[in-house]
């Protein structure tokens, strides 16, 4: 019995101990080349290194067009692979440095937090809750969505796609064949109010090929405007409220479904 305790109390200590840190990702308004971070541990009112480790050199960053910067710290760094999850609480700091001047802090539970919630979803996830992609996302394994998903930028599915719950698609609104040259939606809404003649050269340039896009007639006014399309084979008419869909191959536009009622 006593052996037996001994053996839970390693096999639970073993699992508590197993888990080392992993990188963080860290959004930074500063454009600095000579960026540092250092894990520092505050809980007795001073800055202790975590783990020994000294400075981390942040490669040079270059800002977006709001002055904001990403970079990740831990990535391929033993030094931060070796350190406990354990150390982590919501005393120990990283510390951003711009030379020797101390520029950020972030506290690194809310950084893997945030880090996790952003990273690519793995192989064989589920998802049972509401999902938003706004930016460009791949998912490369097998992916299951139960609750509410919307992608609002691209997104690649390499895997099985399922959705058991609400799939919202991006979407954009034209009134006209000009503005339609703008959308890269893959569902695109009709809100004019007159007819329109759509043709090839109505489209953006930038729709994916292989893609499929569903155009929708919610033309407003008393006239109950039209769509016309005419694509690379052949004619079609919607009506208001009515819908088509097209698919671009090998840089032309075809129809592949007959005019439906969009509700």
């Amino acid at each position: 019995m006593k052996n037996l305790f001994i053996y839970i109390t390693l096999l639970i200590t073993a699992t508590t101990l197993g888990y080392s840190l992993a990188p963080v990702t860290v959004v930074l308004n500063n454009d600095g080349d000579n960026i540092t971070a250092q894990l520092n541990d505050y809980s007795t009112g001073s800055a202790v290194p975590v783990g020994n480790i000294g400075a981390i050199t942040v490669p040079t960053i270059t800002p977006n067009g709001s002055g904001y910067s990403s970079f990740v710290v831990g990535e391929g760094d033993p030094d931060w692979g070796s350190i406990s999850s354990t150390k982590v609480n919501s005393n120990v700091i990283l510390d951003v440095y711009d030379g020797t001047t101390l520029v950020a802090q972030f506290r690194l539970d809310e950084l893997q937090e945030i880090t996790a919630r952003n990273e690519r979803l793995p192989s064989d996830v589920t998802v049972g809750d509401e999902l938003k992609v706004e930016g460009g996302s791949t998912f490369e394994g097998d992916a299951t969505f139960e609750g509410e998903a919307t992608f609002e930028g691209g997104t690649t599915f390499e895997g099985q796609l399922e959705v058991t719950g609400v799939f919202v698609q991006a979407s954009n609104e034209f009134t006209d064949s000009v503005e339609i040259g703008d959308i890269t939606s893959n569902i695109m809404i009709f809100v004019g109010d007159e007819d329109v003649v759509i043709e090839d050269e109505s489209f953006s340039a930038d729709l994916v090929n292989g893609a499929t896009y569903t155009i929708i007639n919610n033309g407003t006014g008393q006239n109950n405007p039209s769509l016309s399309f005419d694509l690379d084979n052949g004619y079609a008419w919607i009506s208001r409220y009515q819908a088509v869909t097209i698919i671009k191959l090998g840089g032309k536009l075809y129809i592949v479904s007959q005019p439906g009622f969009g509700g």
